[in-house]
């Protein structure tokens, strides 16, 4: 298929400096929340996370080597799950296997293993752990016992890989 390219449309690798405005244009989407944690003035870390359906998908959640284990991750994530728009809805979410802090971290968050998903890191082909978290039950959050269905995760499957 051929579709009618923009005059003078160049189309290149998103590099570094591009970084900024890409951000502008993701953070704009009205489905989308993202969160920046900063510790005197620097950025600390930060969040990413948007609704698919009636779900949503936290998509990235980094801190900054110098400031790992300082509270920082629990910070965001706790923002993101007490906003108006996630907190009585299902979250879910991919990790690395490899990852073992960043899965106690959502654990305690009530997050709870419900798959893998082989091979869905590219650089590696990592498997990745499925994650789940259900509205809580009134206890501040931590709760997130509920499980899905396949039904449910549907519209949040990643989509299939293009051919090499």
């Amino acid at each position: 298929m051929t579709a009618a390219r923009a005059p003078g449309l160049r189309v290149r690798r998103l590099r570094y400096r591009d970084l900024v405005k890409a951000g502008r244009f993701e953070l704009s989407k009205p489905a989308g929340i993202g969160l920046a944690a900063v510790v005197d003035g620097d950025l600390a870390g930060y969040l990413v996370s948007c609704r698919q359906g009636s779900l949503w998908n936290l998509r990235n959640l980094a801190v900054a080597p110098t400031h790992r284990r300082r509270g920082i991750a629990s910070g965001l994530l706790e923002t993101l799950l007490e906003h108006p728009a996630v907190a009585q809805t299902h979250v879910f979410l991919e990790v690395r296997e490899s990852e073992s802090g960043a899965i106690a971290l959502y654990a305690r968050f009530g997050f709870r293993a419900v798959g893998r998903r082989p091979g869905f890191y590219r650089d590696n082909l990592e498997d990745a752990v499925l994650m789940w978290r259900s509205p809580p039950l009134g206890d501040g959050g931590r709760s997130g016992s509920g499980t899905p269905t396949g039904a449910s995760l549907k519209g949040a499957r990643r989509p299939a890989r293009p051919p090499s």
